[in-house]
């Protein structure tokens, strides 16, 4: 087939790739300030500004890195700060991450901060925030504030090293329930969100929301006086994947991250093609074991056969890709309705649908369908139909293949996990296009038809979690957010192992609660040798090591404090 990029294509390109909610390389040219630059906006102090400066920093496996220049603070006496709005958030998590190097630091530096979270468009109370506090003129201790704080992690850091820094905000229902987390790493990516962070802070009152992230060049404050920071590939999301991994081979993902009754047109990308009654943002969204989307905003509420907008929404693509997959959640309600399409593949601008997922409930079952065209009759699985109460996973893959009108489309629906896999057969097709000269760039949402229509009166339906991907991999098929870790029932003390051990062992510990943990080495006069764990810990499992390198061969006691519960063991340290 003929495959030509289309420039409207490539103007959306920038929108459409980023799944994170901010994603800021600081790809400008080199300046005084970061004033005006990228939607950042600046205060009104107009000395000590913060500087776009090169090279950016790098670090290796990070989603970010080296494709830009960096931000440098000088932090002078109260200077100026620059801020960005971002999408409110509201609930579950928030991740910032983010490339750290401090280049020096003066004697005075103690407690002050570069970045923080805000609330959206509310007053500058500066909530979520990661501190920076001199040790020695070569180390440095970071610490995480929930509205209040610092809770310092124990570990100390180096001067001028690139340091992967990540923000969690947790929001939990109740009051003053949420939690800060901090993970500061120096090698490496993992692929999950380690199972411990390096400290984390559930001081002070929540927050209302996240909205707004602030680079601070010691605005208001004075504690990092002359130290010299530099900042790079800050990026912003709803979970760990998002904000640090970013699958390469995602090139949209929509997950609805806006208020209850927001309407699409405007935000994000999209746009409408047909002017009815718009669609609105329901109050929460969908959840599907295995699909990336899962449980993370809120879901598109649709009323069947109402004629409501067609909201659209474009994406980029590589001329090299052999496929492109667009997935999404969708669950129905509602006892009968003729079959409708609801999610379709278009060319950017015109409107000229390429490939379309129908649906059709017949006594309370639904039943999924596809089209190559609007113009033709949809074929419907044979077979596939289950209890509209599900919620459902739609895969619609758009083959390329050589030569012309010979594109392949197919159809893939899935109850109830979704296989990490593309299985061998489709759920409907492959249906043949008619005309594949026209390149499908962009994801339509309709309520059954374009007009006031029969097809899916009677059914209103959610849809969430859209996923477009260039291969069945981790952007399509990436586990969502991470299951309940198990809280342990009882806070426990276990025997120290090895034991008898010359010189290092491990003494792991539970937590039922979150709360401070004291964890301490004694000899037998009471006197302290060394201290293995002291802050605010949250509930689960730890194992820490402990080195006797300097200690004298006998017998030690080790002491768990935390929860209002005290535990005692006795080691032995045979040189």
């Amino acid at each position: 087939m003929l495959r030509t990029v289309l420039l409207a294509t490539l103007l959306f390109s920038t929108v459409s790739m980023a799944q994170n909610l901010l994603k800021e390389p600081f790809d400008y040219p080199v300046r005084d300030s970061l004033d005006n630059l990228g939607g950042w906006s600046a205060n009104a102090v107009t000395t000590g500004k913060v500087k776009v400066v090169a090279p950016g920093l790098t670090y290796a496996g990070y989603a970010g890195g080296g494709t830009g220049n960096a931000v440098r603070f000088s932090n002078v006496d109260n200077g100026s700060a620059c801020s960005k709005l971002l999408v409110k958030v509201d609930s579950g998590f928030v991740y910032t991450s983010f490339l750290l190097r401090v280049d020096l630091l003066t004697l005075g530096s103690f407690a002050g901060y570069n970045i923080a979270m805000e609330q959206y468009g509310g007053p500058t109370n500066i909530n979520m925030r990661t501190m920076i506090e001199r040790k020695t003129d070569s180390t440095f201790r970071m610490a995480i504030v929930k509205t209040e704080g610092p809770v310092f992690s124990p570990k100390t850091y180096k001067v001028k090293q690139t340091y992967l820094v990540v923000m969690k905000y947790r929001f939990v229902p109740g009051a003053a329930k949420d939690t800060a987390s901090l993970f500061v790493l120096s090698s490496g990516v993992p692929a999950t969100e380690p199972a411990h962070p390096d400290t984390f802070d559930v001081a002070g009152n929540d927050v209302v929301d996240i909205g707004e992230i602030w680079l601070s060049n010691s605005y208001g404050q004075t504690n990092l006086k002359g130290s010299i920071v530099t900042m790079d590939e800050v990026r912003v999301g709803r979970s760990w994947s998002e904000s640090v991994l970013e699958p390469a081979n995602t090139v949209l993902a929509e997950d609805f991250l806006y208020q209850p009754d927001d309407t699409l047109r405007g935000k994000n990308g999209w746009d409408v093609f047909f002017g009815g009654v718009p669609m609105k943002v329901d109050t929460t969204g969908l959840t599907f074991s295995g699909h990336p989307g899962s449980g993370i905003g809120r879901a598109l509420k649709i009323t069947g056969g109402s004629g409501s907008q067609a909201p659209f929404r474009p994406f980029s693509w590589n001329s090299g890709d052999s496929a492109i997959y667009l997935s999404a959640m969708v669950k129905f309600n509602g006892t009968n309705a003729l079959p409708g399409y609801f999610l379709s593949l278009a060319n950017t601008g015109s409107g000229n649908y390429r490939a379309s997922v129908h649906a059709r409930i017949d006594t309370g079952y639904v039943r999924f369908g596809l089209s190559a065209t609007i113009g033709q009759a949809p074929v419907f699985s044979p077979g596939w139909a289950y209890p509209v109460s599900n919620t459902f996973v739609v895969v619609l893959k758009y083959r390329y293949i050589a030569g012309a009108n010979n594109d392949q489309v197919s159809l893939f629906a899935f109850l109830p996990a979704l296989p990490s896999s593309e299985p061998a057969f489709a759920t409907v097709g492959p249906l043949t296009m008619p005309n594949d000269a026209i390149v499908p760039a962009t994801v339509v949402l309709n309520s059954g038809a374009f007009p006031v229509s029969s097809p899916l009166f009677g059914a209103t339906f959610l849809v969430d979690g859209i996923r477009v991907a260039n291969h069945w991999g981790k952007g399509l098929t990436g586990v969502g957010p991470s299951a309940p870790k198990h809280v342990p029932d009882r806070f426990t003390l276990e025997q120290n192992y090895p034991n008898p051990f010359n010189p290092s062992t491990s003494v792991s510990y539970t937590l039922a609660a979150t709360g401070a943990v004291s964890l301490k080495v004694y000899d037998m006069l009471g006197r302290e040798v060394a201290t293995l764990a002291d802050g605010m810990q949250e509930a689960g499992a730890y194992t820490v090591p402990f080195n006797a390198d300097r200690l004298s061969s006998g017998v030690y006691l080790y002491r768990l404090d935390a929860g209002g519960t005290a535990l005692t063991r006795k080691m032995l340290l045979m040189k």
